[in-house]
Parts: C-alpha cells; sequence; structure tokens
C-alpha cells in the first residue's frame, strides 16, 4: 500500500506529524510505503494510485489538489477549517486551548500584565491571528491588564510583563531583543513560546 505525505519537512509541525506516522506504522506493523512530496509535483502525483494521502491544508493550492488525488485522504490544519472538502477527514490546532494554558501559567505566576508577539513573518498567519485573538479576549474578560504592543508593554509596564510569543521563532526574536535592550527575563518579563520546536530552543 501506498501513503502519500503532502507536506515540508522544514516545518516543524510536519516532522511532528512524520514522526507520529512512522512510530503508528510501526506499532501496528503495517507494511506502508510512506511517499514525501509537493504540490508542485501535482502531474507526477495525479499519474500515481495512492491508498492513503496526509496534507498539510495550510500550503496554497492544496484545497483544490488533494480533491483530485486517489485514496483515503485527511487533512490537517494549524489554524481551524471552517468548511474542509467533503469526503475528506479533518484536524486542527485548537489555538483557543494553546493560549488558554499560556495565560493561565502567567496568572498562576501572579502576572497580571501581559501581552502577545509575533515576528513578522507569522504575523498574518491564521494561526498566529486566532492564538493572538484567543489570549487578548482571554486576558480582558479575566482582568488582566493586556497591551497590544509588547515591545512598548515591556519598556512603560512597571510591572513585570507576560508575554505569550505565537511561536518559538517569535519566542527567540523577542528574548534577543530584551537581552540586545537590556531587560532582564524572566525578572522583568516572562516570555511563552508555542510549538516545542527543538530548532528554536
Amino acid at each position: 500500500m501506498e501513503l502519500l505525505l503532502l507536506i515540508d519537512t522544514m516545518i516543524h509541525y510536519d516532522r511532528e506529524l512524520l514522526k507520529g506516522v512512522k512510530s503508528k506504522l510501526d506499532e501496528l506493523n503495517m507494511n506502508i510505503n510512506i511517499h514525501i512530496d509537493a504540490i508542485e509535483n501535482g502531474t507526477y502525483l495525479l499519474s500515481r494510485k495512492w491508498h492513503y494521502v496526509i496534507a498539510d491544508f495550510d500550503k496554497r493550492g492544496c484545497e483544490e489538489f488533494i480533491s483530485q488525488l486517489s485514496g483515503k485522504k485527511l487533512i490537517f490544519s494549524n489554524a481551524e477549517v471552517t468548511n474542509p472538502p467533503d469526503g475528506i477527514l479533518c484536524i486542527y490546532n485548537d489555538n483557543q486551548y494553546v493560549a488558554d494554558i499560556a495565560l493561565g501559567h502567567f496568572i498562576n505566576d501572579g502576572i497580571r500584565n501581559v501581552s502577545v508577539y509575533s515576528d513578522l513573518s507569522d504575523y498574518y498567519q491564521p494561526w498566529a491571528m486566532e492564538r493572538k485573538n484567543s489570549f487578548s479576549s482571554l486576558a480582558l474578560k479575566l482582568g488582566c491588564c493586556y497591551y497590544s504592543n509588547a515591545l512598548e508593554a515591556i519598556t512603560t509596564s512597571e510591572n513585570r510583563v507576560g508575554v505569550f510569543c505565537t511561536t518559538d521563532r517569535s519566542a527567540r526574536k523577542f528574548i534577543r531583543y530584551c537581552i540586545e535592550n537590556n531587560i532582564p527575563v524572566p525578572d522583568k518579563v516572562s516570555i511563552i513560546g508555542t510549538d516545542y520546536d527543538e530548532l528554536e530552543r
């Protein structure tokens, strides 16, 4: 049997998915050939027969392309998929839950002045916006002091500030900014990243 993975192994979530798939196949002792490829090789992929397809729905063109492939199909996304293609299974990250956990850590640590930071490469991504909106809404609901600008917050607030970063990449860049501007971490700023990406630790 043939399994097609439409993923990018340079992306943290895609690497984690690949590890999970391999682990499950080993556990079940299933004889399945894994083929990793991209939509850009569409002509070749459409010429092949696939028993299973797993695709990163965040990739441009995935929605149109995956419906043309054979086999049982599953898509995954870092943001909520409101209208998944008919007949295709779908899983996505619960970014509300991610934001809730981050805010809970800050509150348990006595921090009620909070903000969100996204690097420019992440800022307009749907999943980053979901995390930011979920975090800010809950912070205001729970009576926290929410700063819309994290860089401004850490320089103007007299209190310790908790900054939720929408990715580990954003967290690394925010920490570097604090170091370069002599802002003590975690004494003045407490930072929480997202993804647990080993390349950013």
